[in-house]
């Protein structure tokens, strides 16, 4: 499965983009406008991570996507929701599960999931 973040503005609030999966819009994401990833390809899976005591998608670097209140955010981490403005996402914890619940399907069917984020 092909997902894809394509980045647009970034101001000192946070790197906003658009997450796509299949070419499809899915939900918005923002990362720390410092300390995000570098563009390219990344290895993603679900892993169990301990502090939010439940799967979510992991990079290949240890990063992860998930849910949050703004982008500083540690590890290069990127936030999923609905952007208001520069910098803000809401609903993260609704899009957040609707995201983990596809890729939870997608992952039990035998699929892979490639990260490009551009």
């Amino acid at each position: 499965m092909n997902i894809t973040i394509i980045r647009a503005e970034c101001s000192k609030y946070g790197q906003d983009g658009v997450l796509y999966i299949n070419n499809n819009p899915v939900c918005d994401t923002c990362e720390h406008p410092k300390h995000k990833l570098p563009a390219g390809e990344y290895d993603l899976k679900l892993a169990l991570n301990r502090k939010l005591r439940r799967s979510v998608p992991t990079l290949s670097n240890g990063s992860i996507i998930t849910m949050g209140n703004g982008p500083f955010l540690l590890n290069n981490d990127i936030i999923v929701g609905k952007r208001v403005l520069r910098g803000v996402l809401l609903q993260t914890s609704e899009v957040f599960n609707k995201l983990i619940d596809r890729l939870d399907k997608a992952q039990n069917a035998g699929k892979t999931f490639t990260l490009t984020i551009k």
